[in-house]
């Protein structure tokens, strides 16, 4: 180890001793922050790809560049690339043009933080997130959806805005499962990710937002996956 290096541990230890830490705290180098929501945003990739497709390949979606850029960066508010995910491909870029995804790993939900006048905490959790969902996605036109795994456990969700939830279920249905009716503003609703995307098929998606046109282009496309999805218990 060089002089300047050992100068350099010494003035760091001294800077954390000052702010309270203890004379043996190590400092190591972090893992790049984004990895495990890297990894995670691709793994939502793939399931959105076979629910539109019907099969694992091709891969339709991927993370959008840098997995921060923004409709509003790019000056193009119509953008499939806004939001964390993005449409690699024509036959998936009616979701993305109806919708901004947002995906989020190891999400806090402190059930008291979704009052309306909850008291903030420091700690980012489900409320902050999707209001910043909410916030992307008018800037984009469009509406907003967010998907998160909950910190402790093995499921995934979904949330989207109430005008959302209430058009598509005029259009296919109420959803038969459990929903959350959240208090959060502007409205939103939350369910199992699984069971989102087992309640509603791609095509009716397309139909319901963008026409008959575009929903038959999407129907056509798909192809029933060689090991048939199992119904939901």
């Amino acid at each position: 180890m060089s002089d300047k290096q050992t100068k350099r541990i010494q003035e760091a230890r001294k800077v954390l001793r000052r702010a309270g830490y203890g004379e043996y705290t190590v400092v190591k180098r972090c893992k790049k922050p984004s990895a495990k929501g890297g990894r995670y945003e691709n793994k939502k990739c793939e399931q959105l790809s076979i629910w539109v497709l019907g099969r694992k390949k091709p891969m339709i979606y991927r993370r959008t560049s840098g997995s921060g850029g923004r409709a509003t960066r790019r000056g193009d508010t119509r953008s499939t690339e806004a939001g964390d995910i993005m449409s690699n491909s024509p036959l998936g870029d009616f979701l993305t043009t109806i919708c901004l995804i947002e995906a989020k790993d190891r999400v806090e939900i402190n059930v008291l933080d979704m009052l309306p006048h909850a008291t903030r905490s420091n700690v980012e959790t489900l409320r902050d997130f999707w209001l910043k969902t909410v916030v992307q996605a008018d800037a984009a036109d469009k509406y907003p959806l967010f998907i998160f795994h909950r910190h402790g456990t093995r499921i995934d969700y979904i949330i989207v805005s109430s005008a959302f939830y209430s058009k598509l279920s005029d259009y296919i249905g109420l959803h038969s499962s459990s929903i959350y009716t959240v208090t959060f503003p502007h409205g939103a609703v939350l369910m199992a990710l699984d069971h989102f995307l087992d309640w509603v098929k791609p095509w009716e998606l397309a139909y319901c937002f963008l026409g008959d046109e575009v929903g038959k282009l999407v129907e056509s496309n798909y192809k029933t996956p060689q090991k048939q999805r199992q119904p939901l218990e």
